[in-house]
């Protein structure tokens, strides 16, 4: 399957300018309060608001029954909070602005049975920050934000989680997915496998400028993983259970000396569920098949597991590399079975069936990143080369056994997909500030490869073969090729932030 769209040549000075303005008259500050050993919501905490310059009070308030708290009409956008209660040590946080964000998030109380010296923390994150194009998510500051990425990013309040799929969109729309600014081709629902500790933060970019994709996409899911700064060696490690015999795991090592930083992780995750089923259907048009009902049981399982292992190398003050390699692995199972009875208008059993499906899920993503930055003398000015491959396959397989009561033998069909996608993405690019804002210009050159083989058969009695009676088997191929040029210019102008920029490109 081959198109051409040529020269997608466009001025986006209208579509792709997006401004920030500054400055309020009164600001307001959300937040909730717990207990740091137990978690537990704090009733009744005192929360004070004073003025950083002159150390007054310009508002305050306290937490209802869940530890909540809403602060409205603060005067001022940068403020000081004093936060006690008796039994309690009491917190200063010394630094607020409320200027991007009015949600402060969660706050740890340590209950004491002396009295103890003032804590006082320089500044706090809130849980959401804003910008004039993207809205950067504090992972440490979500709610149970020690979950999945997926739960993290659910519980900020920023982007929608389908509840079945684990599919990640924003306003409706799907996401591309980044890892640290660099591409990173991945399926959304991946994320439910990840550990949230693994994330400093993420941004959801919302303006995207016309450097970010070569399809010009929407919005993308920038994720930045946690590094060690400093020269030293750390880990992390995490076991969660639940329910349904659910099980994760995960272990990030990070090791940083002089010019070589390591790091890698491993994690992993089981679970397994049942269920029943119990339910009636009812034709009022028909008096042969009027009822119909239905019991069973259901069993599912999954078992996954990621490994990463990457290097970060400053060559010397002006040139870095970064190499990362990636394998996920995941498979399910499912298996239903469910006895069915027919009955008429009279409620009297025609015939009984029995329905029993199973089914097996297949997912293997293996990715190869490698990165390049130079910098030149003047600050700001740099060239970046990425280059990513990602190969996907997702080959899957299901059965399905119809045993009726009123017949000598069964009606058996089966299904399978076999699906394989090969992603090849580089990008050049190269920023160089001037006194009159910062311009952007670069090349971005993807290919994708998909195939999607799918077969559809039935099992016929009297020939003893399997056929595809219902011809539905097909064999799906779709090859993608996008050459992209775009030039991007971002300025301060006072109280406004303004990007705008110019692309133009091929898809065939």
């Amino acid at each position: 399957m081959k198109s051409l769209f040529t020269v997608i040549i466009g001025l986006l000075l209208l579509s792709n300018i997006s401004f920030a303005q500054k400055g309020a008259n009164s600001y307001k500050l959300t937040g909730y309060i717990v207990d740091s050993s137990g978690g537990k919501a704090l009733q009744g905490v005192n929360i004070l608001v004073l003025s950083r310059t002159e150390n007054t009070n310009i508002g305050g308030g306290a937490t209802d029954v869940k530890g909540m708290f809403d602060i409205t009409k603060i005067p001022n956008k940068n403020v000081r909070i004093k936060v006690s209660r008796v039994g309690y040590q009491t917190k200063v946080i010394d630094s607020v602005s409320l200027e991007s964000s009015s949600q402060i998030g969660q706050i740890k109380l340590r209950a004491t049975a002396y009295e103890m010296p003032e804590l006082v923390i320089q500044s706090v994150r809130p849980m959401v920050e804003f910008k004039a194009d993207k809205k950067v998510i504090n992972i440490d500051q979500v709610p149970q934000g020690t979950g999945t990425l997926t739960d993290a990013l659910r519980n900020s309040g920023v982007v929608e989680v389908d509840p079945k799929s684990n599919a990640i969109t924003v306003h409706g729309q799907s996401v591309t997915i980044q890892m640290d600014g660099h591409p990173y081709e991945m399926p959304t629902d991946m994320l439910a496998q990840m550990p949230a500790a693994m994330a400093e933060q993420v941004e959801v970019v919302t303006s995207p400028s016309a450097k970010e994709s070569a399809e010009g996409s929407s919005f993308i899911l920038n994720i930045i993983s946690r590094k060690n700064k400093f020269d030293s060696f750390s880990g992390l490690a995490n076991v969660n259970f639940g329910t349904d015999k659910f099980y994760r795991s995960g272990l990030s090592l990070n090791y940083k000396q002089n010019k070589l930083n390591l790091f890698g992780s491993f994690y992993g995750s089981s679970y397994e569920s049942t269920g029943s089923n119990d339910y009636s259907r009812y034709n009022y048009k028909s008096a042969d098949f009027y009822e119909q009902s239905s019991t069973g049981e259901s069993k599912s399982n999954s078992l996954s597991g990621s490994f990463r292992l990457g290097m970060d190398y400053d060559v010397n003050a002006n040139n870095s590399i970064t190499i990362t390699a990636r394998y996920d692995k995941r498979n399910s199972k499912n298996d239903n079975v469910l006895g069915n009875v027919i009955s008429n208008n009279m409620l009297i059993e025609q015939y009984d069936y029995a329905r029993n499906d199973h089914s097996e899920n297949d997912n293997d993503n293996l990715s190869l990143y490698g990165f390049y930055k130079k910098k030149f003398e003047k600050k700001g000015e740099e060239l970046t080369l990425d280059a990513l491959y990602t190969k996907i396959s997702a080959p899957s397989n299901s059965n399905m056994n119809l045993n009726y009561s009123n017949r000598n033998y069964l009606d058996m069909h089966k299904n399978g997909t076999s699906s394989d996608t090969k992603n090849y993405i580089v990008k050049l690019n190269y920023v160089k500030p001037t006194g009159v804002g910062k311009f952007e210009t670069g090349y971005n050159f993807t290919v994708r490869d998909k195939g999607l083989n799918y077969n559809a058969l039935d099992y016929l009695n009297a020939e003893n073969v399997w056929s595809d009676t219902a011809k539905l088997s097909n064999y799906f191929t779709y090859k993608e090729r996008i050459n992209a040029l775009y030039l991007t210019y971002s300025n301060e102008l006072g109280a406004f932030n303004l990007t705008t920029g110019v692309r133009m490109g091929s898809v065939k």
